[in-house]
């Protein structure tokens, strides 16, 4: 295995769920899947019983209906490979890029935690990860012991013969990782690290859906986890990521509440998460991710999934956010990923529809707002997705995790 090169901050967030992609044709973009965008929103605080009037417009983007690779066509992404046939995916992380300068995988399945090594050809290689046997969920990856090489943290949901849940700590060296660390009976629906107190050491945030509650651990900055503290949420909290939402360059915090349907966010203040807001959203929340469309502001990314719906928040100076941008989307879209998917310098979105068995694909006006481009038949229950590059042409592809019967990750490969 190689040995895996990791930035200072990282955070990455995954919850149960994923998707399987087996030799199927791309198709243009479907009449269920709409450009009109609207404008929706409101707020509520955890602190404070004042609501935000909502307030909505509507707009009109434009589509475009080539087909993929067609006619020097924008995108263009063929169906490559799949590992873990067989195997259900809980989640999906990367992990930095190794010398040669591709990422590979980390995927929590029912049957272990996995390895997926990138030898940039085009295909994943795949390596159980020792003594990680069980069903596995949320993932994050980080280095928690300061030593430059990944680390993961997972939740395990059950284990062979037992149905107690915990969170586990697997320390990286040279490619390969030990498991150092378990937190037993805490059952983590969502996961990040992110340094909260500013002492150079990432912290293990977890969200604990049947508590309400976003569960902190500060890190050692040697691999282990201190004492639990905790902030209310939500009802039913589920995924959560790290962030700067706000002037400052640390890292806050945003969660989705499946339960009451809000994002909350909580901003690090004097080495403190402040008190959760949280906002409104149109409809079941399923999946979260943060980019900047504009190259300027900061977004959240939320799929519905009961409305079919995106929605695109901008994180103001204060950390507050704006109305959101609302896409109507095709039936039961889950998982979400931002990526400049053409080339062109542009953050694009390709979003999950398992109700379709289909990858959307949006991309980036220029302005940060999005139009549909087109949607690619994968195999059934698509929804977990990574951007990362397989192949060797500089463009990025996508890893989609099934967690239908199918199982396994699939790869859709650029192909420019």
């Amino acid at each position: 295995m190689n040995t895996w090169t990791i930035p200072k901050r990282l955070a990455y967030f995954l919850v149960a769920g994923g998707l399987a992609c087996t030799g199927s044709t791309p198709l243009g973009p479907t009449d269920s899947d709409s450009s009109t965008s609207t404008t929706t929103g409101g707020e509520t605080s955890t602190t404070t019983t004042t609501t935000t009037t909502t307030t909505t417009s509507t707009t009109t983007s434009s589509t475009t209906g080539v087909e993929p690779c067609i006619n020097d066509a924008p995108l263009c992404l063929r169906l490559g490979g799949i590992a873990l046939a067989g195997r259900r995916i809980g989640a999906l992380a990367p992990l930095s890029a190794d010398n040669d300068g591709y990422s590979g995988l980390v995927a929590a399945t029912d049957k272990g935690l996995y390895l997926l090594a990138n030898p940039g050809d085009g295909t994943l290689v795949e390596q159980a990860i020792k003594d990680s046997e069980g069903v596995w969920g949320a993932l994050a990856v980080g280095d928690l012991n300061g030593d430059g090489e990944d680390d993961i943290v997972a939740a395990r949901n059950a284990k062979m013969g037992e149905t107690t849940a915990a969170i586990v700590v697997f320390l990286g060296t040279a490619g390969d990782f030990k498991l150092t660390t378990t937190i037993e009976q805490v059952k983590a629906s969502g996961l990040a690290l992110a340094d909260i107190n500013g002492d150079s050491a990432l912290d293990v945030l977890a969200s604990l859906s049947a508590d309400g509650v976003l569960e902190i651990r500060h890190g050692d900055g040697k691999g282990g986890l201190l004492q639990a503290s905790t902030l209310a949420s939500g009802l039913a909290p589920t995924l959560l990521t790290a962030s700067a939402l706000d002037s400052d360059p640390v890292d806050d915090i945003a969660i989705i509440n499946t339960g009451s349907a809000t994002l909350g966010t909580s901003l690090v203040v004097d080495g403190k998460l402040s008190e959760v807001v949280t906002y409104a959203l149109p409809g079941t929340p399923r999946a979260l991710t943060a980019t900047s469309l504009d190259g300027f502001m900061q977004n959240l990314l939320v799929t519905s999934e009961s409305l079919n719906q995106l929605s695109i928040y901008t994180a103001k100076s204060n950390g507050s956010l704006s109305i959101p941008t609302v896409y109507d989307l095709a039936a039961t879209p889950r998982g979400v990923v931002a990526a400049d998917f053409t080339g062109d310098s542009k953050i694009d979105v390709s979003i999950a529809l398992p109700g379709q068995n289909t990858v959307s694909f949006w991309l980036n006006k220029g302005d940060g707002t999005l139009y549909h481009y087109t949607t690619y038949a994968v195999s059934t229950d698509p929804s977990t997705l990574v951007a990362l590059r397989i192949n060797d042409d500089a463009r990025v592809d996508l890893a989609i995790g099934s967690d239908g019967l199918e199982g396994g990750v699939h790869l859709l490969l650029s192909d420019p």
